[in-house]
């Protein structure tokens, strides 16, 4: 869900981007036909002054005219530019809003994706728990080549624990617990009979050692 409301974030932000730049365009353009209007009048203003001076009043008439219509033509233009500066801000304010939606969105993905690494590393700390329980049961009942089978499976729950390590941001204590628990559910530090000290006969899981230790 949030996926997808991100996604859709995204594509509006796209969206309102390109329409702020469209009106950043016409808000331009706008500003350049005012100042050619104002630039126009001045020329006329001036022109018609010279003809009064001159007492040419039929053209100062003329002039007159042109300048009342590019007055009211420069009006409209600069109330559509007043207009467009307003929903230009207003479309501003709209487009940060949604990066900042879409900014929240990615935060809180990335929290999701977090917690669920760390429900899984708990899952794998709870798992090693269970095992190390096994292994010592069935060290204490002599059954040792269970407890070489538990061992492999221990293992694998490290190896997976180091991958989520390296490819998560897990936090740190969760790993520190984790690593404190493997630390105790080695065969080594469980105090697994040595060969030297079996018999084969006695030694049930003596050839399973061999086959996790040796080439083949």
């Amino acid at each position: 869900e949030i996926v997808q409301e991100r996604e859709a974030c995204e594509q509006e932000v796209a969206e309102l981007s390109g329409l702020l730049l469209e009106a950043q365009q016409q808000l331009t353009k706008k500003k350049h036909n005012l100042g050619s209007w104002d630039s126009q009048l001045a020329e006329l203003l001036v022109r018609k002054q010279m003809a009064v001076d001159k007492r040419a009043f039929r053209d100062a008439s003329t002039l007159n005219s042109q300048i009342k219509a590019l007055s009211a033509t420069r009006d409209v233009e600069a109330q559509e530019l007043q207009n467009a500066a307003v929903q230009l801000a207003a479309l501003n304010e709209t487009l940060t809003a949604a990066r900042l939606r879409a900014e929240t969105l990615s935060v809180q993905m990335q929290d999701c994706r977090e917690q669920k690494e760390e429900n899984r590393m708990l899952l794998l700390t709870s798992q090693a728990r269970e095992v190390q329980l096994l292994m010592e049961e069935e060290i204490e009942n002599n059954n040792y080549e269970t407890a070489a089978l538990l061992q492999v499976q221990m293992e694998s729950i490290q190896e997976r624990c180091r991958r989520l390590q390296h490819t998560t941001r897990v936090p740190s204590f969760v790993h520190t617990e984790f690593a404190h628990k493997m630390d105790a559910t080695t065969l080594t530090s469980l105090h697994l009979p040595s060969s030297a000290n079996r018999s084969p006969a006695a030694d049930p899981c003596a050839h399973v050692r061999v086959n996790l230790g040796g080439d083949d």
